[in-house]
């Protein structure tokens, strides 16, 4: 679990940057933010991201898109413990009722 005061907010200038802030404005789900959404995914992957459930009081992310930095503790544990001494993003890319599905991925 990460404290809240742990997130970072995610200012890094890459090009995963410009789905994330097209996501982030959309105002309805129709065609082109399922496209973009798509797209994100895609470009997550093929930059090694890994794909976790997490809940959102862990990892205080609530809506798809959402995205935030946070820096891995030596004594992680589960899902992110391949990132220990790491910087990571933490990005939204599905909401449920209680759980979020997650890709995280180092950021240098």
């Amino acid at each position: 679990m990460f404290n809240i005061s742990l997130k970072i907010v995610d200012n890094v200038k890459d090009d995963v940057r410009p789905l994330i802030r097209r996501l982030n404005k959309r105002t309805n789900w129709n065609d082109i933010s399922k496209e973009n959404l798509r797209l994100l995914k895609e470009l997550l992957a093929e930059k090694n991201y890994i794909t976790f459930v997490g809940h959102t009081n862990r990892y205080h992310l609530r809506n798809v898109g959402e995205s935030c930095l946070y820096d891995i503790p030596q004594n992680r544990r589960g899902a992110l413990k391949i990132f220990r001494g790491k910087r990571v993003r933490i990005v939204c890319v599905r909401s449920g009722r209680y759980d979020r599905v997650l890709m995280a991925g180092e950021i240098n």
